[in-house]
């Protein structure tokens, strides 16, 4: 792989690294507000608040598994990028909180 091509995917990877660890910033924080949700339509006694705090749980894990994807992922990419490109300075889990 010649230098351009090898500036092209060390690029590639810190986009995706980064785009990454926002979509992880992201669903942690609609995780937290679904559970946050969850909570307090559950404080009511109403049948129909009661379901819509169910769906509100089961959209909180769903997001919660987005988020230890995106963990996964991000580390994945730090590690191709570092044992391509050399130390990047990249950890892995790190959270860009821009978004």
């Amino acid at each position: 792989m010649d230098t351009s091509q090898s500036q092209d995917l060390q690029h590639t990877l810190s986009y995706l690294h980064n785009e990454i660890n926002r979509i992880e910033a992201i669903a942690e924080t609609l995780s937290t507000r679904a559970r946050d949700h969850y909570h307090q339509l559950t404080n009511y006694d109403d049948k129909g608040l009661t379901d819509m705090a169910v769906e509100e749980q089961h959209a909180a894990r769903q997001l919660a598994t987005i988020q230890k994807m995106c963990i996964t992922m991000a580390g994945k990419l730090g590690q191709l990028n570092e044992d391509g490109n050399g130390d990047q300075g990249w950890e892995s889990g790190q959270v860009d909180q821009t978004h």
